[in-house]
Formats: C-alpha cells, structure tokens, sequence
C-alpha cells in the first residue's frame, strides 16, 4: 500500500516504486503458474504475460538448442499458436470488457508467438545448436535471475525496469523490425 501524503511528488514516487515492485512479482508468479501449467491470460496483465511468455521462450529455446530438439520445440510452440488461436471470445458488446481485454491480450500473445515460431524456425534451418550461435546471441532474451527480468542481445544485458506499460498496440515482428 502506498500512503497518501501531501507532497505529491513523494506520493507519485512512492505510487510509481510499489507499481514496479507489484509488476515484477507478477512476473515472477506468473512464469510459476505457466511452468506448473496453470497459467491462465485471465489472471495477469498484457504486460506479464508477454514478459513471461518471453522468459519462458529463452529458457525452452535454449533447452532445445542443447538438446538438439528445435523441431520439436516448433511443433509444441504449433500447438500453443494453435491453441491461442482456437479460442472462441465473443463479445457481447461494449459493455462486455472482459471479453474485449482477454481478445486484446491474446491477440498480443499470437503476435509474439508468432515471431518465435519464426525464430525457431531460422535456428532449426541453419543448423544451430549452441545458445552461443550468432543467429541466437543477435535475438532479445529474457531472463528471470533472482526474481527479477533481465534482457540480453549479443553480449548486452539491461535490467527489465518494469515500467506499466498497458495493453498498448504491438508491431509486427518482421526482418526490417528486428534490425
């Protein structure tokens, strides 16, 4: 809880603080509830979940390319793209803003997946199977080291910083966009 004080500057900082500190232990339980399966886009923000999703990508990718199994994690991240897709969300109308945030948050999901997938399947492709490979190292990763998110490209890592973004909209992932 964030305590009410007349310095308004003191306050939004104290608010701005226990916001990060809240979306990093949402991440955190988050990438707990999707290895333990119990993961639902319902419970968390947009920003969690695609946090997570991209953590959990990192570590299966890299789990992969050691156990020389990028085809089979392709046909898994299939599946998931499969899944997300499938899922029938009607909204009823205007009024309906469950609906219309879980349509919204899938919909960010898919085009994250959808780059994956992508990667994937340039790794497989090429061949690669070390986590040390260029066409690996020049992708952005997502860590989860001591509970907090750290991101790495190349030989570059930043500290996730947990600023609330929103659901705000997503570009596309594409050769251009990745340069």
């Amino acid at each position: 809880p964030v305590k009410i004080v007349p310095q308004v500057e003191t306050w939004l900082s104290d608010l701005t603080d226990q916001m990060k500190l809240t979306l990093q232990d949402l991440v955190v339980q988050c990438v707990n509830d999707h290895r333990r399966g119990s993961a639902s886009p319902t419970k968390y923000p947009c920003q969690v979940l695609s946090v997570a999703e991209h953590i959990l990508f990192t570590e299966r990718c890299e789990e992969a390319l050691k156990g020389g199994d990028l085809n089979g994690y392709l046909i898994e991240l299939e599946g998931q793209l499969d899944s997300y897709t499938s899922t029938d969300i009607n909204p009823t109308g205007p009024e309906d803003r469950d609906a219309i945030v879980l349509q919204i948050k899938l919909r960010s999901l898919i085009l994250d997946l959808v780059h994956m997938l992508d990667v994937v399947r340039k790794l497989a492709n090429a061949g690669v199977t070390s986590s040390g490979d260029w066409l690996w190292q020049k992708q952005l990763r997502f860590y989860l080291v001591k509970n907090k998110v750290v991101m790495r490209m190349c030989d570059t890592e930043f500290r996730y910083t947990y600023e609330y973004q929103g659901t705000a909209p997503k570009l596309v992932h594409t050769p251009l966009t990745d340069k």
